[in-house]
């Protein structure tokens, strides 16, 4: 009998209680885990999308953390790339910073001095002229020296306080001296602190040209010690007066720049920092814009960071432009005192930093040459705040508020006074330095001009060519001359033109004229060296000859008188300059016998082979016939010629000196018996002129006239100093003046305003007085009737009485 129980259909649908235990049980049970998990599904989704709409705010935040967090690192890395490229940019420009400011600042210009003047006992100067002197060295007359720079005059007597000067190799400190002075001469020189007398002193040497840099900036470098303190303080007083407490860049200074300027409505103020000035003078360009203005900054940063506040101050005194003289900028304070008010820094008054406080504002607007009125407000502006804050007293500020400006004439300042001179010191120092950098390094340059002959020579050729052109009716005539220091073998004065101040083309240097009978000497010296044969009283042939070159064509020289005397001794046809017994001497001598005495005496070019030679048919420059006359005027020592003497560092230290090289080429008793003619040419001969000009003193010389009277020459000397003149035109055109009418009369002149000294008459030894037969040249063992006594050289045997 089976347990199951029927079931009534109708009860299918109802529900039946689980039974404990059972299949159906486990049945109900699974449905109702199903159930449970159908409803969890369900919720699930139900809460699924019930969350859907949150969701969209999490995507944004998580969006927004994204971004964030993108930004973040994007800023990081620019950042850190600002500042890689920032440190990177730093280290170029500390670089940039300390290369030039640790290197050359500046291309300084090399300085070139004339020869200081000397004074010692018995020197021939008047006190007029040491008082020029004095002034073209830019000494001030003053009632009583009281310092550097400042003279004063009384009856025969100078009161000298010469400034220190660093000279080759003996820095000198400034001098105290007294000069008493006996007509035209020095008697004694003093000391004027202690009263003990000195043999000698010199004046400082004056500076006659700058030579520019390529960029044409001009200064005079000067180390901070060298500035007054006053004009250090009144500097910083007006340009920053922070200077010593900020960093390089100022902020206050730039917010009160920056407030003033917006009160203004324009820039009436700036907020650099005398650092940034230089910064911007020294490294950047003068364009007004935002990155300039951060590069300044940065500079100014640096340099206060790497130096010194007094290094920094150096450089900034020595580099602040303050004015513009034709092509040339002045930059620094010590040549801006040269340039307005011709004297150096530290003997500037406080009215005169003023000045040039003035002009830092603006060099073009405070020029006081162009703008004095605008320049004294302003200096006066200066003044008052220096006796505010107490740089100057009341006192001081009252005798300096009514001092009117005071400024130097612009030509004063480095014009081109020498132009002939300084082209052949410039070709001498290509030649000297090999380093051409050094020439941009302010080297100091020592040359041998004698300012005082320069100028006396400038001045005879400006004043006396207009009236040698009147008095021969001759127009566009030109002049030259060369002056020679015979002990030392060096020019001391060179003008190149009647326009003595052009310095186009170089006549002393460059043109090349025939000479005419400048070359007799040579002749004659080539024969005298020969004792053998040849004296004072040999006799030469004076007649019509002719000759035939090696084309065949004839050659008949003829004197310049056209007249013959038949014969004449060797010191006459010298003295006289004849030209056919010269050709007939130099005939028998041999052109290539001439040609080795002008290689001797100096003259380096090609020598024409041709007997036209024995009358001067070859060109030569005025410093070349210079060279020749020069050797025989040192008794046959041959030095070439220089202008430069020795050059030195900006800190004195010797570079170059001239060597002393010399060498005897011809002995001195034929030297000595040539000059003996030479005497007599102006004595007696074609250059007797002179002799009337000056009967006391003794000169040797010869005239030069070529054909056609093209060119007229002199060439003369007396114990010191040789000038070389010529006239002449440029076109080769005759001048119409022999030798003795033109450029004899320029040489006498000259010789009117300069000193003198009479050429020794002492026999020297191996030289005896002998006597000599008139008629036949033979030299007499005594004294005959009509004998002329003539000097001879030793060693010849003499005959007895006609």
């Amino acid at each position: 009998m089976s347990n199951k129980k029927n079931v009534d259909p109708a009860d299918a649908d109802k529900p039946t209680k689980p039974a404990k235990s059972t299949k159906a049980g486990k049945t109900a049970k699974t449905d109702k885990a199903d159930k449970s998990a159908k409803t969890k599904k369900t919720t699930k989704k139900a809460k699924s999308s019930k969350a859907t709409k949150p969701g969209v705010f999490v995507r944004i935040k998580t969006g927004i953390k994204q971004t964030i967090f993108w930004c973040v690192k994007t800023a990081a890395k620019l950042t850190l790339a600002l500042v890689l490229g920032l440190s990177i940019y730093l280290i170029y420009l500390d670089a940039k910073v300390t290369r030039k400011f640790e290197g050359q600042k500046w291309q300084i210009p090399a300085q070139i001095y004339a020869e200081p003047l000397m004074l010692d006992k018995d020197l021939v100067i008047t006190q007029a002229q040491l008082v020029e002197e004095l002034k073209t060295l830019n000494y001030r007359k003053v009632n009583k020296p009281g310092g550097p720079g400042e003279f004063s005059v009384s009856k025969n007597r100078l009161s000298v306080v010469r400034r220190a000067f660093d000279f080759p190799g003996d820095a000198q400190s400034e001098q105290w001296f007294t000069v008493e002075f006996s007509g035209a001469r020095i008697v004694k020189i003093s000391d004027s602190l202690n009263g003990k007398a000195m043999t000698k002193i010199s004046l400082e040497p004056l500076l006659i040209e700058r030579l520019l840099s390529p960029h044409h900036e001009d200064r005079e470098f000067l180390p901070i010690e060298a500035f007054p303190e006053q004009l250090k303080d009144t500097l910083l007083l007006v340009e920053d007066r922070g200077f010593y407490h900020h960093y390089g860049v100022s902020a206050s200074a730039i917010i009160r720049a920056l407030w003033t300027n917006i009160k203004a409505g324009r820039t009436v103020q700036g907020g650099s920092t005398l650092t940034q000035q230089l910064a911007k003078n020294f490294y950047l360009n003068h364009k007004r814009n935002l990155i300039r203005k951060i590069n300044e900054a940065l500079i100014a940063l640096l340099l206060d960071a790497r130096y010194s506040k007094d290094q920094i101050l150096e450089a900034y005194v020595n580099e602040v432009f303050l004015g513009q003289f034709h092509n040339r900028s002045v930059h620094g304070f010590g040549l801006a005192s040269r340039y307005y008010f011709s004297k150096p820094v530290d003997e500037l008054q406080p009215h005169e930093f003023a000045v040039l406080m003035a002009i830092i504002k603006g060099p073009s607007y405070y020029n006081p040459h162009s703008h004095p009125q605008r320049t004294v407000q302003r200096r006066d502006l200066v003044l008052r705040l220096m006796v505010e804050h107490h740089i100057l007293s009341p006192a001081e500020y009252r005798e300096a508020i009514v001092k009117p400006l005071g400024v130097s004439e612009k030509n004063q300042f480095m014009q081109l006074r020498y132009p002939a001179f300084i082209d052949l010191v410039k070709r001498e120092l290509k030649q000297t330095i090999s380093n051409s950098d050094m020439l941009t390094d302010g080297i100091k340059v020592y040359t041998s001009l004698n300012p005082r002959l320069q100028r006396a020579t400038e001045q005879v050729i400006k004043k006396q060519l207009p009236l040698l052109e009147q008095a021969h009716q001759l127009k566009q005539a030109e002049a030259v001359s060369v002056s020679v220091d015979v002990a030392q073998a060096a020019v001391t004065a060179m003008v190149g033109s009647r326009n003595v101040h052009f310095a186009g083309f170089n006549r002393a240097l460059d043109m090349r004229r025939n000479i005419g009978s400048l070359i007799k000497p040579a002749v004659y010296l080539t024969a005298l060296a020969k004792p053998e044969h040849y004296t004072l009283a040999t006799q030469l042939k004076d007649e019509p000859i002719t000759l035939l070159n090696q084309g065949g064509a004839k050659w008949q020289p003829q004197n310049f008188s056209k007249s013959y005397q038949g014969q004449m001794s060797l010191l006459q046809a010298l003295s006289r300059s004849k030209n056919v017994p010269t050709v007939n001497l130099g005939m028998s001598l041999g052109l290539a016998s001439v040609t080795k005495s002008l290689k001797r005496l100096g003259i380096r070019r090609p020598v024409p082979q041709y007997p036209s030679l024995f009358l001067g048919a070859m060109e030569l420059s005025p410093l070349e016939v210079s060279q020749m006359y020069a050797t025989i005027a040192a008794r046959g020592v041959y030095r070439k010629l220089s202008a430069v003497k020795s050059v030195t560092t900006t800190d004195g230290e010797l570079i170059w000196q001239r060597p002393p090289r010399a060498r005897l080429n011809f002995e001195y008793p034929a030297v000595y018996l040539t000059t003996k003619g030479l005497k007599e040419v102006v004595n007696s001969g074609t250059a007797r002129y002179l002799k009337g000009q000056f009967p006391d003193t003794v000169f040797a010389g010869k005239t030069g006239t070529t054909d056609a009277l093209r060119d007229s020459w002199f060439a003369g000397f007396d114990a010191k100093t040789l000038t070389t003149f010529w006239v002449g035109k440029d076109d080769y055109s005759p001048v119409g003046l022999t030798g003795s009418q033109g450029a004899l009369r320029l040489f006498g002149q000259l010789h009117q305003v300069i000193p003198s000294y009479s050429l020794s008459d002492v026999i020297p030894p191996r030289i005896s007085e002998q006597y000599f037969s008139p008629k036949t040249g033979v030299m007499f063992s005594q004294a005959c009737d009509g004998a002329v006594l003539l000097p001879a050289i030793d060693g010849g045997v003499g005959v007895a009485c006609e």
